[in-house]
């Protein structure tokens, strides 16, 4: 697992309207610079906020989570 990785994402997509819009249109391109899982990446792009809290990202972050960056 790579919890950093993953709030690094979260992060970046608080703050990047840019790159949530890539994470919709292009997820694979635009997470290939993070260290994540193949799970992690399928949790961020899902929404699954249970699962990022059981793998102990911040909650603080989940909570923030853009819609935005969700795959419909």
């Amino acid at each position: 697992m790579s919890k950093r990785g993953v709030e690094l994402v979260l992060m970046r997509a608080l703050s990047d309207g840019d790159f949530r819009s890539a994470m919709r249109e292009q997820p694979d391109t635009a997470l290939a610079r993070f260290d994540l899982t193949d799970e992690e990446r399928q949790l961020i792009l899902a929404g699954e906020k249970n699962a990022l809290l059981e793998l102990g990202i911040d909650k603080r972050l989940i909570q923030m989570m853009p819609p935005s960056i969700y795959q419909v």
